[in-house]
């Protein structure tokens, strides 16, 4: 009677230890654990992001449809390996990448209007998953005609929105 005691104590041990290592997986497939994939083609696209809103800064468009194809290109590489929740995000970041790879210098004023479309879908993405924002500061522009937000990996604001003319105008922001 004791042996039998201590094997369905054993067992009901066992089966507790496995069912908490499926509630610990099933809770980290629904707060949308980045897979080490996702977040280096996450990183790729935040590091053409950061060469658009360079040449924006610069008053130039010579590269925006090299790094607009990457984001592109990448987002469908990490839309494949994001978790489910954040698939949309990728796919909406691409559309709005391939938006502004039209842009033209003579409008400047619209592709700056749809580089801040860009910001807002990878601010949104970053809000979602906050272990990509490493690295990264937000600022508004309080002169931007629609979305005054961006972000950039330096602390020093460099506004694209205003290019040139007002490179330091703005102020730090949180995501």
């Amino acid at each position: 009677m004791i042996w039998l005691t201590i094997l369905l104590l054993a067992c009901t041990d066992q089966s507790n230890t496995s069912a908490k290592k499926s509630e610990m997986e099933q809770t980290e497939l629904q707060t949308g654990t980045f897979s080490k994939k996702a977040k280096e083609d996450t990183i790729k696209i935040l590091e053409s992001y950061e060469k658009i809103r360079a040449l924006f800064a610069s008053d130039s468009l010579i590269g925006l449809e090299e790094n607009c194809d990457a984001i592109i290109k990448i987002t469908k590489q990490a839309e494949f390996s994001a978790p489910d929740q954040l698939k949309p995000r990728y796919t909406i970041i691409a559309k709005q990448a391939k938006d502004l790879k039209k842009a033209s210098q003579a409008d400047m004023d619209g592709a700056r209007q749809d580089f801040g479309y860009l910001s807002k879908v990878i601010i949104e993405l970053l809000r979602e998953e906050p272990s990509l924002q490493e690295n990264l500061f937000v600022f508004e522009c309080p002169m931007a005609q629609d979305y005054k937000f961006w972000i950039q990996k330096d602390k020093k604001i460099n506004n694209p929105y205003m290019g040139k003319e007002m490179l330091e105008c703005g102020a730090p922001a949180s995501f």
